[in-house]
Parts: C-alpha cells; sequence; structure tokens
C-alpha cells in the first residue's frame, strides 16, 4: 500500500496478531493484542497488561524483532492486510504518556484480561517500523505500491 493507503488503514484498526520469536527450532510467539498506530513515530505501540507468570514477557524483550498482522474482512468486497516488522522497545515516561492518549483515541481502551488478579501492571511497548507491506483481496479494489 502507499503510505497514506497503509497510515488510513492502520490508524482504522486497532486489533492484530504480534509475533515474536521463540528461538531458531520453534515458531514464534503469537498473541492477539490491541495497538495504536503512531504515524509521527511510524510505529506502533501497545499497551501490555502483565501478572508476575506473563508468557508474552518471557519473549517480549528490548530490541525484539517482532511483527504486527492486521487484517480487515470487509463485508462483500474481500479483504485487506498490513504486516509491519521492527525492533520491539519499551517506552519512556513521556513516551507512555504520548502512547496511552493514542492508544485510548484509537481502541476500546485499556483491557483488563485479569479481571481477578490483583498482581498485574502495565508497560508500553512499540514496534519501530522497519518493513511493511500490504495485501488485499482483488475484490477490494487497493492499489499497491512496490
Amino acid at each position: 500500500m502507499s503510505g497514506p493507503q497503509k497510515e488510513s488503514f492502520l490508524e482504522s484498526e486497532d486489533t492484530g496478531i504480534l509475533s515474536v520469536p521463540i528461538d531458531d527450532d520453534t515458531a514464534p510467539y503469537s498473541i492477539p493484542v490491541s495497538f495504536a498506530f503512531d504515524p509521527a513515530r511510524d510505529r506502533i505501540v501497545f499497551q501490555f497488561v502483565n501478572h508476575p507468570e506473563s508468557t508474552k514477557m518471557r519473549f517480549v524483550e528490548e530490541g525484539t524483532a517482532a511483527t504486527l498482522t492486521v487484517v480487515d474482512r470487509l463485508s462483500g468486497t474481500g479483504w485487506i492486510s498490513e504486516t509491519v516488522t521492527g525492533t520491539m522497545g519499551r517506552l519512556s515516561e513521556a513516551d507512555s504518556e504520548r502512547a496511552a492518549r493514542l492508544f485510548d483515541d484509537s481502541t476500546d481502551g485499556s483491557v483488563n484480561v485479569f479481571p481477578d488478579r490483583d498482581d498485574y501492571h502495565t508497560e508500553w511497548w512499540a514496534i519501530d517500523m522497519q518493513d511493511e507491506h500490504g495485501r488485499h483481496s482483488k475484490t477490494h479494489g487497493v492499489s499497491l505500491t512496490g
């Protein structure tokens, strides 16, 4: 997709599949996540709500290569997807405040997936986008570049 098409699509969506490597001999760890696109910094931001035994945080570390895949099945007009690859990084306090505003504006807000636990905490992370590509069904009609 072109730059404006990519931005429009990523700004209109808020859920995708985040995949991070485990090791060379194992399939990546993949998990559905809410996200927000930060077009000013060309990155995807995530709010991770974790507990001490978090599987996700065993694999997500500073500098981890990551892929986010976003798909929208469009009623009667096909589908469109965007795959973003880059490096994961924990956000600073100042960047976390910006991420929280973006997240609240573009998603359904904070999601507590551990309602019966009081030992979870929130961390803000991002993928700094290094590569991306979009695809669509023939019936969707988005022109691809490249």
